[in-house]
């Protein structure tokens, strides 16, 4: 569960402390803590792993989100280490601070609170905290040409994915109607949130019907309406511009 900034007095300040002194002196003394994923859209879930922290004391974690668009900083209810200071635990990944981002990095850090105490307003001491990042991405699939919800079989379109880590090929399915016509590999998704940015057909493929048409992004070649997907508008193929 995480809580906004505003439930206490200062955070802002003691990330940007903590931030400062991550620094290579003080490796050796302080905890560490680190993700499974480098990117994660979300809901996905975080898996931490850390070490030497204060056995079974309470730590709470802290997310500085960053975009283009937006900041926020959300803290989690209190996680205890085990009995060697050893921690392992998992987070729901938040919703990105602003809707008009695709991409924000997040800093996270992890603090004992036994030595920094529920003050947060200055620098937390050496060796009370830890300290990772990671990216939180949009997971999505949008075609520029169809956001009026008119296609042009004859005509291309800029295909935008992001989000796709940590899958790979992006596949998209073509229903007119409720009947699935055909599935196409589109391409395939790279980088550490998995993306994807390219020129495509809109329908790669004939003949194209007139009617209300569906697409369905998704990674698997077999549409799994269970799975991970994105849906394109309702588009609408008028009779002028049906392909034979």
């Amino acid at each position: 569960m995480y809580h906004h900034k505003n439930r206490l007095a200062g955070v802002s300040a003691a990330i940007a402390g903590v931030i400062a002194l991550a620094a290579p002196a003080f490796a050796s003394a302080a905890p560490t803590i680190e993700a499974d994923l480098p990117c994660y859209v979300p809901g996905q879930t975080i898996t931490l792993g850390g070490s030497g922290f204060v056995p079974n004391d309470d730590v709470v974690f802290f997310l500085a989100l960053s975009g283009q668009h937006g900041h926020q900083i959300l803290y989690s209810d209190p996680y205890k280490p085990d009995a060697t200071g050893a921690l392992t635990t998992q987070l729901h990944a938040p919703d990105l601070a602003s809707d008009s981002d695709r991409e924000e990095t997040v800093d996270l850090t992890a603090n004992d609170q036994t030595l920094t105490g529920t003050n947060l307003s200055g620098s937390p001491p050496e060796g009370g905290f830890a300290a990772t990042q990671f990216l939180l991405s949009r997971f999505d699939a949008v075609v520029d040409a169809w956001r009026s919800g008119r296609a042009d079989p004859h005509r291309t379109g800029r295909l935008t994915v992001s989000g796709w880590e940590p899958y790979h090929a992006v596949w998209a399915h073509y229903f007119l109607g409720r009947k699935r016509v055909r599935s196409i590999r589109i391409g395939t998704a790279g980088g550490l949130c998995g993306d994807l940015t390219k020129t495509i057909r809109q329908f790669p493929f004939r003949p194209v019907k007139a009617g209300t048409w569906t697409v369905y992004f998704s990674p698997g070649q077999v549409f799994d309406r269970n799975g991970m997907w994105v849906r394109s508008k309702h588009l609408v193929v008028p009779k002028s511009k049906a392909i034979r």
